[in-house]
């Protein structure tokens, strides 16, 4: 018996939205970060004088994990919405 038959209908159902949120704050945040990162590397944004290429890096990597999160946040959505 998998997780999701042993789970109630509305909490189920709940945990399905919350990753739906999460899929989609994930996906946002993550293009966003993976995209100032990637400008700041380059030297294309704002806050290129300031930070190094180091940061820059760090910054996509962050953003490429907030991707990834939202990426779980999908497949969990898909576990316990259907």
């Amino acid at each position: 018996m998998t997780l999701r038959n042993r789970l109630p209908e509305p909490v189920s159902r709940s945990i399905g939205f919350g990753s739906l949120i999460v899929m989609i704050l994930g996906l946002a945040v993550g293009y966003i970060l993976f995209m100032v990162g990637l400008g700041t590397y380059f030297g294309h944004t704002i806050p290129a004088d300031d930070l190094s290429q180091i940061e820059a890096i760090a910054i996509a990597g962050i953003g490429i994990a907030c991707v990834a999160i939202g990426y779980f946040g999908w497949k969990g959505f898909l576990y316990f919405s259907y």
